[in-house]
């Protein structure tokens, strides 16, 4: 007969294993928030909608970030490019769907779960676009002052979340900038299914790396080294 400690059994750890698996982006969008980023709160703060306009300056101008597959609101590139629209003086907020976008799932599976993190880039449009309209309706925000901009899965969550505000009579946003658009399951989409130069006055796209969409897709369309890979880059 053998006795066994639970340290032995790795049963710890298969619970927790076990905890972020209810959690994964399998099962969908649970969880989604919005960072506030502006020149007096240069760290960010999570913030719920009605309780942002005091925080920042309906005047200025307002930047949307979304994220991309396996990433979150606070991820090294965004957090740059945040810093460099505070010097701007405007003000951002980051969507966090990193649950959704299978962050937190466990490594063993998370690259197998990017089906499941392209089917809730729909949910989370929609939510990133009610958190547009209610910044304009609570915080007088005008539509002239938005721009929305999106990295890989994110590019595809901006288009449909200004594709959302057009459908609810919001009228077109001023630009929508997508870096990498992800290709894999959006590539052979029409435009109603992904990233399009008809989503927005001024679309922007930047390819830079193979995993993006690898055509034309926006009024104006960056290739940086071919669009392929960027060796000298971080």
């Amino acid at each position: 007969m053998c006795l066994y400690a639970a340290s032995d059994l790795n049963i710890f750890d298969n619970i927790n294993i076990f905890k972020n698996l209810t959690n994964s982006c399998v099962f969908g969008v649970t969880s989604v928030s919005m960072v506030l980023f502006t020149s007096n709160i240069p760290q960010g703060k999570f913030i719920e909608v009605n309780k942002s306009c005091d925080f920042f300056d309906s005047s200025k101008s307002v930047f949307f970030i979304t994220h991309g597959f396996l990433a979150h609101s606070y991820w090294p590139n965004f957090y740059k490019l945040t810093s460099l629209l505070l010097k701007k003086d405007c003000t951002v907020f980051v969507l966090d769907w990193s649950n959704a976008a299978c962050y937190n799932d466990p490594v063993i599976i998370n690259l197998l779960a990017y089906p499941f993190a392209v089917r809730n880039t729909r949910e989370v449009g929609d939510y990133l676009a009610s958190y547009v309209k209610s910044v304009m309706n609570v915080c007088n925000v005008p539509l002239k002052k938005i721009t929305l901009i999106g990295h890989s899965l994110g590019a595809h969550i901006s288009g449909f979340a200004a594709k959302n505000l057009q459908k609810s009579n919001y009228g077109k946003i001023p630009l929508l900038i997508g870096t990498d658009p992800a290709g894999p399951s959006f590539l052979f989409n029409n435009c109603k299914d992904r990233f399009c130069k008809t989503d927005a006055k001024h679309v922007v796209a930047l390819h830079s790396s193979f995993l993006g969409i690898q055509k034309s897709i926006a009024h104006l369309n960056l290739w940086f080294n071919n669009g392929i890979s960027q060796p000298a880059c971080e």
